[in-house]
C-alpha cells in the first residue's frame, strides 16, 4: 500500500513537472478578463523549458484595454514579451509565487480619477471572489528592458512618466519626469543587485523626487528585494507647502508655510513608525515621533511633537492667513489666533497627539508664552 501511494505521488509530481502550461493561454486570458472586467488578449503562451517543477513560460503580445470610463485609445498595458518562472507545487495550496520575471517591451498608462477610481482595479463583482494572491517578493531573477509607465493621478494632482530597467544581477533603475501640483519634478530610483546586502543582510534602495518647490529623498533597506512592506528609510523632504509633500505620502496634511523635514521611517506590514522627526514650518521648528497603523481603510495615530518656538500662522497658507486677517478686521482680535487649519483630508483617522511648545510666537501682545496640549 505504501509503495502504491509513493508511486502515485511520483507519477503526479512527474506529470506536474511535464505539464504543457502553454495550452492554458485561453484560460489565463479569461481569468484576467474576469478579474479586470475587460477583454484581455494574449498572443501566445509557450513553455520555455521542458521538464521542471519550476517552469518558465514565455507569454507574448499581452494587451489589457482601458475600462469603459477611461476615454483613451492607448490600452492600459501592453507587453511584447513576458517570461515568468514559478514554483508549480505552491499552486496546489497557495497563490502564484513568482521566481522569475523578464519583461522586454512594455507600456502602461495608469490612471486614478478625481473620485479615486483606478483603471488597474477590477469591478466590484470581481473583488473578494477568492483565489490565490500574487506575490512579487519571492522573485529571485528579474530582467527589465524597454519598460515605460505613464501614471496620472487627479486626486493628488501628480503625474509621472518613467522608464524601468535593470536586472537582479545588475540592479534596478527608474528614471523619468513628472509634475506634482503643477510643479515639474525629476524622478530617479534604484535598487541594488539582488545578491547585494548591507551589514544586516538587508537590500539597499533609494528614491528621489526633485523640483524647484518640492524635494523628497529616501534611502534605506528592505528585508529582501521588493519587500516594500518591510523597509527602513532615512527620509528628507521639503516643500513650498506641506501639501506638496502630502501629494506624495497621502497623509491628509494641511496647507502650511514652507516646510523642511527629516525622519527615520520604518514600515512593517500595516504599521509605520516615524522616529527622529525634525524640521521647520515657516518660523516654527519641531521634533517628534509617531506610530501609524492602517487597517481596513482606517488610520490610527499615536504621536508627540515638541517645538522650541511655534507660530500658529505657520499652519495655514497665505490664502488662509488672508482670510483670517479679513475676519479679524470685521470682529476684532481673539486671544487665540483664528488660524484656518484644513484637516478635511484626514479621512478615517483616530488617535492621540501630544504637543509641547517652549515659546509661542504671537503677532503683537503675548497672552500665553508656552503650550502643552493633548489632541484626541
Amino acid at each position: 500500500m505504501v509503495g502504491a501511494i509513493a508511486a502515485f505521488l511520483l507519477c503526479a509530481i512527474a506529470a506536474l513537472a511535464a505539464f504543457p502550461w502553454g495550452m492554458l493561454d485561453k484560460i489565463i486570458a479569461e481569468r484576467l478578463s474576469n478579474t479586470l472586467d475587460r477583454p484581455v488578449t494574449i498572443g501566445s503562451v509557450e513553455r520555455a523549458d521542458s521538464f521542471s517543477l519550476h517552469p518558465v513560460l514565455a507569454i507574448r503580445d499581452v494587451t489589457i484595454p482601458q475600462p469603459d470610463w477611461v476615454k483613451q485609445s492607448q490600452p492600459m498595458a501592453h507587453v511584447d514579451t513576458l517570461r515568468i518562472g514559478f514554483d508549480s507545487l505552491t499552486l496546489l495550496w497557495s497563490g502564484l509565487k513568482l521566481e522569475r520575471l523578464d519583461v522586454d517591451g512594455a507600456q502602461a498608462l495608469l490612471i486614478r480619477n478625481a473620485d479615486r477610481r483606478t483603471n488597474w482595479g477590477g469591478s466590484e463583482k470581481s473583488k473578494g471572489g477568492g483565489g490565490g494572491s500574487l506575490s512579487l517578493d519571492t522573485l529571485s531573477l528579474i530582467d527589465l528592458k524597454n519598460v515605460a509607465i505613464d501614471y496620472r493621478d487627479a486626486v493628488q494632482q501628480r503625474e509621472f512618466a518613467v522608464t524601468l530597467s535593470g536586472s537582479s544581477a545588475k540592479g534596478l533603475r527608474v528614471a523619468g519626469t513628472g509634475k506634482v501640483r503643477g510643479n515639474a519634478v525629476k524622478v530617479t530610483a534604484s535598487g541594488a543587485r539582488f545578491d547585494e546586502q548591507d551589514s544586516k543582510g538587508r537590500w539597499p534602495f533609494a528614491l528621489a523626487i526633485d523640483g524647484d518647490s518640492l524635494g523628497f529623498d529616501a534611502k534605506g533597506t528592505m528585508a529582501a528585494p521588493l519587500r516594500f512592506d518591510d523597509s527602513v528609510m532615512q527620509i528628507r523632504a521639503r516643500g513650498a507647502d506641506l501639501r506638496d509633500i502630502d501629494a506624495l505620502i497621502e497623509a491628509g496634511l494641511p496647507g502650511t508655510q514652507p516646510v523642511k523635514m527629516a525622519a527615520t521611517v520604518e514600515h512593517n506590514g500595516n504599521r509605520w513608525r516615524i522616529a527622529a522627526l525634525r524640521g521647520t514650518v515657516g518660523r516654527s521648528d519641531f521634533t517628534g515621533k509617531a506610530t501609524i497603523e492602517k487597517r481596513d481603510g482606517h488610520t490610527q495615530i499615536d504621536g508627540s511633537i515638541s517645538a522650541s518656538q511655534f507660530d500658529f500662522a505657520d499652519l495655514s497658507t497665505d490664502a488662509g492667513e488672508a482670510r483670517a486677517k479679513a475676519k479679524e478686521a470685521r470682529i476684532g482680535k481673539r486671544v487665540i489666533p483664528d488660524t484656518a487649519i484644513d484637516l478635511s483630508h484626514l479621512g478615517n483617522t483616530d488617535g492621540t497627539l501630544h504637543i509641547h511648545a517652549d515659546r509661542l510666537l504671537w503677532p503683537g501682545s503675548k497672552p500665553f508664552r508656552a503650550l502643552d496640549a493633548t489632541l484626541t
